[in-house]
């Protein structure tokens, strides 16, 4: 929705970055023959909303990988001093599972691309902020909830464009519709506050 810059260059976001390369780097030593950019990451969770918005940190990350199934990120731990110079960890989540809640089919296609170095075996993606606020509607926890807040205040998303993406997306969406729905009838309820304003 938003040309707005990536928050890539925080103490947060420069550690998601820096947990893609040490990845890279095992890719790497995994598929030395491998093409470049053939195995791909796409972000997710409280990392990505960070990312978009600066509003939240996280002490994991929520990521698919697709093209490297010798690849162990669980093992990943990267030290960072955030913002007030307190000393923090982030830590590969190895439960996230982006197919447990609603997404839509095309995501792959709308994420946008963070690493820039076409040598890379990895290249890293944040799925578009639509889709990461749709992703967050199955469970709609306060904190999904308070995280498309913070896409819409920063205008990331837009109650329309939401809407649409999100019933596409209920169209093959595995889990119980009917609750998704309604988490995003609050949500665009929420959205609307800010484009009130």
């Amino acid at each position: 929705m938003s040309d707005m810059e990536l928050y890539t260059s925080t103490p947060m976001g420069a550690a998601v970055i820096k947990m893609f390369s040490k990845l890279n780097e095992a890719a790497e030593l995994l598929y030395p023959e491998a093409e470049r950019g053939s195995v791909r990451a796409y972000i997710f969770g409280g990392a990505a909303v960070h990312i978009y918005t600066k509003a939240r940190g996280s002490h994991d990350v929520d990521a698919e990988i697709q093209g490297a199934d010798k690849l162990r990120p669980q093992d990943l731990v990267v030290d960072y001093e955030d913002e007030d110079g307190d000393p923090q960890l982030l830590v590969w989540d190895s439960t996230y599972n982006p197919t447990l809640g609603p997404l839509h089919e095309d995501y792959i296609d709308d994420a946008i691309r963070l690493t820039q170095d076409e040598s890379d075996i990895l290249w890293v993606y944040i799925v578009s902020a639509d889709d990461l606020a749709i992703s967050k509607l199955g469970r709609f926890a306060e904190h999904d909830r308070n995280d498309i807040r913070a896409l819409a205040k920063k205008g990331r998303i837009s109650s329309s464009s939401l809407e649409e993406r999100a019933e596409e997306a209920f169209g093959y969406y595995v889990g119980n519709v009917d609750s998704a729905r309604g988490s995003l009838e609050l949500a665009l309820k929420d959205i609307e506050k800010y484009e009130d304003e």
